[in-house]
């Protein structure tokens, strides 16, 4: 089974190699890249404990004070840069690296002195040294966590640009998480089993579980080459402030805004009343007679386009003015027209998805979905009940 580890770290190699060859780099590719590299190291490493080379360059040891309280940060960060507008590297960046430098600082005094002393003999163990193996062990659990909560905001955030979820609810996104979420758990039980209870696991669950984690690399590797900047069409006005990099401040509606105020996400907007007003005459007739939300890629960068107003005021007047996101607002008019043409006898022998496509919607699980939303009733079930009538 050793040969497995080093075809897994190859493969990372390799991935890295394909996205970093990408006609566009964007920074969310070199996030992806070096997070991908750590698993690599981290499979060299457990390579080198198959070989026992452990004993012989405890050294090596280094390794694990590399990329164990990275692991988190670079996740948090690569989810940061695609679910966001701005691909420019921020210095703020650099603080989600500190407690590898916590770590790295708390074991200088083993890294510089011991020589060929394993790291379980090292005896200077002082309050820095404490501090430093709790960072290590902890950092990438917490940011863990700080992943589900990122995702649980886009997928929020989301509903305020587009009126479809094909393409940027980034389910991958969410397997990428949840799958690291496995690892993580693997590796607390196998400390806990190993460590503390002294349960001793078959060696097949062990190379089970590497296997798992290298083809765990190829997937991230394929879909992440492939996955662009959700935002990169939106204007950027539209989404400052947004991102959780801010200080996770309140920048998304969290209570339904009432109509007329300004909520916290629109405080420092210099959108009048009068303009406002103006945007949603302009808007509801646009639905009325153009019929916009008929297009299935509509976005709201493409809408304000046509209202000749900006995505962030647009927005703004959608939140504030008719107390609905952009998505709830663009689908509860396809489902009003999907509604008129299942209860048309005329319509009696079109299949339903003719209908839903004609009337903007893109897959067959989003149409069932929003359609129930509003009406608590399936199409098919909505088609029947009015055309017995």
């Amino acid at each position: 089974m050793s040969s497995l580890y080093i075809i897994g770290s190859i493969q990372t190699i390799f991935l890295s190699l394909l996205i970093l060859t990408k006609k566009k780099l964007k920074l969310s590719d070199f996030f992806l890249t070096f997070f991908i590299l750590l698993m690599g190291g981290r499979l060299l490493f457990i390579y080198f404990g198959e070989l026992d080379l452990y004993n012989t360059y405890p050294q090596i040891i280094v390794m694990e004070f590399v990329y164990w309280p990275l692991f988190g940060p670079l996740l948090f960060l690569y989810i940061s840069a695609i679910t966001s507008h701005n691909q420019k590297f921020r210095w703020i960046y650099l603080i989600h690296f500190l407690p590898a430098l916590i770590v790295f600082v708390a074991f200088s005094g083993y890294i510089i002195e011991s020589g060929h002393l394993h790291f379980r003999d090292y005896q200077h163990r002082g309050l820095l040294f404490q501090i430093g193996i709790y960072t290590w062990f902890y950092t990438t659990h917490v940011y863990f966590i700080l992943c589900i909560i990122k995702l649980h905001w886009y997928r929020r955030r989301i509903k305020n640009y587009f009126s479809y979820k094909k393409s940027v609810d980034l389910k991958w996104l969410t397997m990428l998480t949840y799958g690291f979420g496995i690892f993580l758990f693997y590796s607390l039980f196998f400390i806990m089993t190993k460590g503390y209870i002294n349960i001793e696991m078959p060696d097949f669950i062990d190379h089970l579980t590497w296997l798992i984690m290298v083809v765990y690399i190829f997937g991230i590797g394929f879909y992440g080459y492939k996955q662009k900047g959700v935002f990169s069409n939106i204007d950027a006005s539209a989404v400052d402030g947004m991102d959780m990099d801010k200080g996770l401040k309140t920048n998304l509606v969290t209570k339904p805004p009432v109509k007329g105020k300004t909520t916290t996400q629109y405080a420092k907007s210099r959108l009048n009343e009068s303009e406002s007003k103006a945007i949603l005459e302009k808007l509801l007739k646009n639905m009325k007679e153009e019929k916009s939300y008929m297009d299935s890629e509509l976005d709201i960068r493409i809408l304000s386009e046509t209202l000749n107003t900006s995505s962030h005021k647009l927005s703004q007047v959608i939140n504030t003015n008719l107390n609905k996101n952009f998505f709830e607002f663009i689908n509860e008019y396809r489902v009003g027209e999907a509604k008129l043409l299942l209860k048309n006898p005329q319509y009696d022998q079109e299949k339903i998805m003719t209908i839903a496509y004609d009337c903007g919607f893109s897959s067959k699980s989003s149409f069932f979905s929003v359609f129930k939303k509003f009406t608590s009733l399936t199409p098919t079930r909505y088609k029947s009940k009015h055309l017995s009538n």
